[in-house]
């Protein structure tokens, strides 16, 4: 029997969500699994009987025995089996996330990685395509070389020592500097590196890397000095996935041909998923206005993708079925080439069940199509119910479902056919093109309020910019992404058809990064603020998901929107910062060769001293961000300059442009206008419109009437010297306690400062990042610390430091620890905290 043409399927009823209870009941089992960490095969053991509880339970319901009716009479058999089958659903739902998280193989490779890294050679098969990354240009120029990073997935085989030769498995992520040219997946490789562990994060709120790999099931990294250290011993087998790969490559390096060098790696993104070709201020401006979700392979690209291809199947004739059955391949082909992420999985899975549901002329319930697809993508990985990514794409399509049910946008307003027939054409085409953008509007305002407060926990930002910026885009990547398709479809099959098109999808691509751009550029227009804690976060959606999904009757909504909106009030309340700290907090953060230290005050005024780094700058600037958002400050009162040294300052100009800073201070000898990263420094305050202050020996800069704060060196001419020797050396005395900071000073600058007299503190920045000739046992007897704080530095010099300060000095280093806090109490008592391990080191010194 024909289906009729292009009819609708009937819609389930919005009421009936079995789907959604299975998926709920599964995702409770994997968050308890998370924090409880349940054993595996209790879990399974729990879950098979309740399965079989459940089994019996139905054939109870579904027996006819007048025996078990009078055996189980005033027992409620049907709701207690949904019960126990939901159980089994959590249980089976921890015991899937315990396997795929939790359980390693003995054989592993991380049985064989530490922390530190070490020679290794291994065997192992290309899982993913090797990725060419191209350093990020910088502003400052760096003693430590740029290079390009080829990055790939490999799975083990072989670990060799010597002439032993260990079978291993497990994913591991190869790094090797330069361009290891085409390498398909499933080529054997014989890589000589050094092998180690992920480093977790350093610093709080920073990116955790560590996880990001694990996430994906990555728990070791091999890295190799250069091409010559990967050697292919076996050619890649043909095969369905590495004939995919090539698809996208190829497809890829046909964009690249027909359109413009800077609008290809925009291109690809939006159609085929690799990023790594887009500069990094371009992907900071999606980020910034909150844009960046167009950048990733989603429900739009589908939605659009299916909106080209429905008007050919009509213009070709083809059987609906037949049609319906090549829209659904060519979906699922698209998925599969972009690398199927949870975004895009997911709205693979709706437009299936669409499609099913047009060929069978049966309506499935829409939420139990969001469930279904929430399914797939928890068998497929559990760990995407804590994805960001995953997350967002939910809530945003929850919000559009719960836009669509709403009155006010499906009722049509009712026009008199008289009228219509005397309306001038051009009054139509307004009237429709108004109404489509009151739609994005309001789907841009939905969306925006639904997904806020998780950027905000997730990526503390807000973009008050990105709302405007949505509409518009919304619209223009509509027919961006048709011309785009239709660009694609010409590179593969007719290339006529993309001479035609690529120019225009040229154009309307580099009004869309222009536009981006140019939100991005806007003044106010994205802020850093703190976000929510994940236990509000958790009520939250907890609340907002019935009410997006329309499950509940209509007796119940007005009570959950209040109850919502109180939620939302308290959240607000608890996110307030308090208006004083207990005490004083110096942390120093992780930065690699390099130095940020974040002075708070009891009364959070906040001065920031030196943030650089010899690595990246972006390291040392992302490193004071997240701190400060993770702290709930807004503004910086003032940042401290030690000197001339880009491995000190080189973050100063990114923050100057990001943050609300009251004043820079530097010495006198760091205006040294000869080096042009000091005239970068100096020209980002002045656009900033900070004040700029000198600085020197004898000054005292006010932060609280409990607390002391004062330069002590250089002298206002300095001993001259290069940059090191006139170092601004900050002291801060609180509650009886003592801070000294250092800079890099040495050498003459040492001297001069030594002949001063002694002064004891009990903390100590190590002076030029731990180095011997800087940190002389006069300066240990000068200042006395119990704690020497080595900012970066090397393990080579550790011995010798010990040396210097002797066994009543607690060493410490943000190399090996991460970022290191001292609290210092109105008692005067010293509370100190590494980042790692996260575990309090020392407390209570009188």
């Amino acid at each position: 029997m024909r289906v009729g043409n292009d009819r609708k399927p009937p819609v389930g009823p919005r009421g009936r969500a079995p789907a959604l209870s299975v998926v709920v009941a599964v995702s409770i089992g994997i968050v308890a699994d998370w924090y409880l960490q349940f054993p595996f095969v209790p879990s399974l053991l729990i879950a098979f009987c309740l399965s079989l509880l459940w089994l019996c339970l139905f054939q109870i319901r579904s027996s006819d025995c007048d025996l078990s009716r009078t055996a189980l009479r005033g027992f409620r058999v049907p709701t207690f089996s949904v019960w126990v089958l939901l159980s089994a659903c959590g249980f089976l739902g921890a015991a899937w996330h315990q396997f795929q998280w939790s359980l390693i193989r003995t054989d592993d490779l991380l049985a064989f990685a530490t922390e530190t890294a070490r020679p290794a050679r291994l065997v192992a098969r290309v899982e993913t395509d090797p990725v060419l990354v191209h350093p990020t240009p910088t502003d400052f120029p760096t003693a430590l070389p740029k290079r390009s990073r080829t990055i790939a997935n490999l799975r083990a085989r072989l670990l060799i020592r010597g002439q032993e030769q260990i079978p291993v498995s497990g994913l591991v992520r190869m790094e090797v500097i330069g361009d290891l040219g085409p390498l398909a997946p499933g080529t054997i490789v014989d890589v000589l590196g050094v092998i180690s562990r992920p480093q977790p994060v350093g610093n709080p709120g920073g990116f955790d890397f560590r996880m990001f790999l694990r996430e994906r099931g990555i728990h070791t990294i091999i890295r190799g000095e250069f091409p010559e250290s990967i050697r292919i011993v076996e050619a890649a087998p043909g095969g369905i996935w590495s004939y995919l790969r090539s698809w996208q490559k190829a497809c890829a390096d046909r964009l690249r041909q027909r359109l413009s060098s800077v609008n290809a790696p925009v291109a690809i993104a939006l159609l085929l998923g690799p990023r790594t070709d887009i500069p990094k201020d371009l992907k900071d401006a999606f980020l910034q206005t909150g844009t960046v979700h167009f950048l990733a392979i989603s429900g739009a690209n589908v939605a659009i993708l299916v909106m080209f291809l429905w008007p050919m199947r009509q213009m070709l004739r083809i059987p609906q079925r037949w049609g319906l059955f090549l829209i659904g391949a060519v979906v699922w082909g698209y998925v599969l080439i972009t690398d199927a992420d949870p975004p895009v999985v997911r709205a693979a899975v709706i437009v299936t069940m669409w499609l099913l549901s047009l060929s069978v002329g049966r309506g499935l319930a829409s939420v139990n199509q969001l469930a279904l697809a929430a399914l797939i993508i928890l068998i497929r990985n559990p760990h995407d119910l804590f994805q960001a990514g995953a997350q967002l794409s939910f809530l945003a399509i929850m919000a559009l479902h719960w836009l669509a049910g709403q009155a006010w946008v499906t009722r049509e307003q009712p026009v008199d056919p008289l009228d219509e027939l005397t309306r001038p054409l051009w009054r139509t085409w307004l009237s429709w093109w108004l109404g489509k953008i009151w739609l994005a509007l309001a789907a841009s305002a939905v969306v925006w309020l639904f997904t806020l407060p998780l950027i905000l926990a997730r990526f503390h930002l807000v973009s008050p910019v990105g709302f405007l910026a949505n509409v518009f885009l919304q619209l223009w990547m509509v027919l961006t992404l048709l011309l785009g398709y239709a660009c694609l479809a010409g590179v593969i099959f007719f290339s006529p058809l993309a001479w035609l098109c690529a120019p225009v999808f040229d154009f309307c691509l580099l009004i869309f990064a222009g536009t981006v751009r140019y939100a991005a550029a806007t003044p106010g227009g994205h802020l850093q603020v703190p976000g929510p804690a994940d236990w509000w976060l958790a009520g939250y959606c907890a609340l907002l998901i019935p009410l997006a999904l329309g499950i509940l009757k209509r007796s119940s909504r007005r009570q959950v929107w209040r109850c919502l909106a109180v939620w939302c009030l308290v959240g607000c309340i608890c996110s307030l910062p308090p208006r004083s700290n207990p005490g004083l907090r110096c942390t120093f953060l992780s930065v690699g060769h390099g130095a940020a230290i974040l002075l708070e005050f009891p009364n959070r005024r906040t001065i920031l001293y030196d943030a650089g780094s010899l690595e990246d700058a972006s390291r040392a600037s992302q490193a004071v961000e997240h701190l400060l958002v993770e702290r709930g400050l807004m503004h910086l009162d003032a940042i401290l300059i030690s000197h001339a040294d880009i491995d000190h300052f080189n973050g100063v100009p990114r923050l100057l442009q990001e943050l609300s800073v009251g004043e820079l201070f530097i010495s006198p000898a760091f205006l040294d206008f000869k080096q042009e990263s000091v005239q970068r420094v100096c020209l980002a305050a002045v656009q900033a419109l900070v004040p700029i202050k000198l600085v020197w020996s004898g000054d005292q800069l006010k932060c609280g009437p409990d607390v002391t704060v004062e330069i002590l060196h250089p002298v206002v001419r300095g001993p001259g010297g290069d940059d090191n020797a006139n170092s601004v050396v900050l002291s801060v005395q609180y509650a009886g306690k003592r801070i000294l900071l250092t800079g890099d000073l040495e050498k003459g600058g040492l001297l001069e400062f030594l002949s001063h007299a002694p002064r004891q503190h009990d903390i100590l920045l190590a002076p030029h990042h731990g180095s011997q000739k800087a940190n002389p046992p006069e300066l240990a007897r000068w200042a006395s610390p119990r704690w020497v704080v080595v900012s970066g530095g090397h393990d080579a010099a550790w011995t010798k430091l010990r040396e210097s300060y002797g066994e009543g000095a607690t060493l410490l280093s943000t190399s090996k620890h991460g970022a290191v806090t001292f609290e210092i109490n109105q008692e005067g008592e010293i509370n100190v905290q590494t980042h790692l391990p996260p575990v309090p080191l020392a407390v209570s010194h009188e």
